[in-house]
């Protein structure tokens, strides 16, 4: 049923269990699996008005984040099924917009994702990719608590 399944991960307790039912799905249909993680810069500003803004330094070490977190959950989802790829999504755009664009690509049946990420203060400021990737996908949407 699932030939392709679009995870997207961000280091959230809700991503893991959205990685291990993805797993399963998987290795239940056979799937391939890319997994895709992204930032929107937002989510690096400061909430509060006048804090100083994120310096390069911390722009590369969540760059290096964000690689050793895709490399870790290509690696876990390998368990399940070796056909398993891995994707950072580029820093500028809305994550939402690029988890959907590249399930499109992808040619997905599904797209998987944690109904909530690591930022749940912002998430409820601005609404958290979850709703949004719901909003904007033109395919199936399993949101994993």
């Amino acid at each position: 049923m699932f030939k392709r399944i679009v995870l997207a991960v961000d280091g959230s307790v809700d991503a893991g269990r959205a990685l291990r039912a993805t797993g399963e799905l998987a290795r239940l249909h056979g799937s391939e699996v890319l997994v895709v993680h992204g930032r929107e810069l937002g989510l690096l500003m400061p909430l509060v008005p006048g804090a100083p803004a994120p310096t390069r330094q911390l722009t590369v070490d969540t760059e290096d984040e964000a690689r050793r977190l895709l490399s870790s959950a290509v690696s876990e989802l390998r368990d399940w099924q070796p056909r398993v790829r891995g994707q950072l999504l580029p820093r500028q755009g809305q994550v939402a917009q690029q988890i959907v664009e590249a399930a499109r690509t992808a040619q997905a049946d599904l797209i998987v994702l944690g109904a909530r990420g690591m930022s749940q203060m912002w998430e409820l400021v601005a609404g958290g990719p979850a709703q949004k990737v719901v909003r904007l996908a033109d395919r199936p949407v399993l949101l994993v608590r």
